[in-house]
């Protein structure tokens, strides 16, 4: 019975590896799904605060240089903010070479949280 089970795994295996290398998009797919299920504050905290700072005043050494805008005072459209985001504007940078569509829409939403009355 020994044997059987061997062969029997072996089979189960080189199956297995014949699914990864018959549909490599797909295990792509999965490891990028698995990247942009970051938080939109997540998001922001690696790649907004050093400019714009934690509570999106703007008010840090970096932000003061480069004129960050206060984001708690932002009253731009949703498109606008995502627009901005991705093509970036002035002295920001563009994030559409190292954000998704989704994480860019993520962290917009966050920032609009940001906003105060």
């Amino acid at each position: 019975m020994q044997p059987l089970l061997l062969k029997s795994l072996a089979i189960l295996l080189f199956l297995f590896i014949g699914l990864i290398y018959a549909f490599p998009g797909e295990l792509q797919t999965a490891a990028h799904g698995v990247k942009t299920q970051r938080s939109g504050a997540a998001i922001y905290a690696s790649s907004c605060t050093s400019c714009h700072g934690a509570d999106g005043s703007g008010n840090t050494r970096r932000g003061k240089r480069k004129g960050a805008k206060d984001l708690r005072k932002s009253r731009i459209s949703t498109a606008r903010g995502i627009s901005i985001i991705t093509n970036g504007k002035g002295k920001m940078p563009a994030f559409e070479s190292t954000l998704s569509a989704q994480e860019i829409s993520r962290v917009n939403t966050f920032v609009r949280g940001l906003r105060t009355n």
